[in-house]
């Protein structure tokens, strides 16, 4: 899946961390773990979303940040 949506690094470890936590482990504390572990690379790519120059769209609209 991972490779076939040729998903980045980042994409595909969130994707790993969300399926996984609620079969891998039988401790709660291991579940956030991961979950929180999949938030850092969420807030990751947030960040550098955010630090992109706003770029106009072939159409002549602006999507601007919200």
């Amino acid at each position: 899946y991972i490779k076939s949506w040729e998903m980045s690094y980042a994409q595909g470890n969130i994707i790993k961390y969300v399926t996984r936590y609620p079969y891998k482990y039988s401790n709660r504390e291991s579940q956030v773990s991961d979950l929180k572990k999949a938030r850092w690379y969420i807030d990751d790519i947030i960040k550098s979303l955010e630090s992109l120059p706003v770029v106009p769209n072939p159409y002549g609209k602006v999507d601007e940040k919200t």
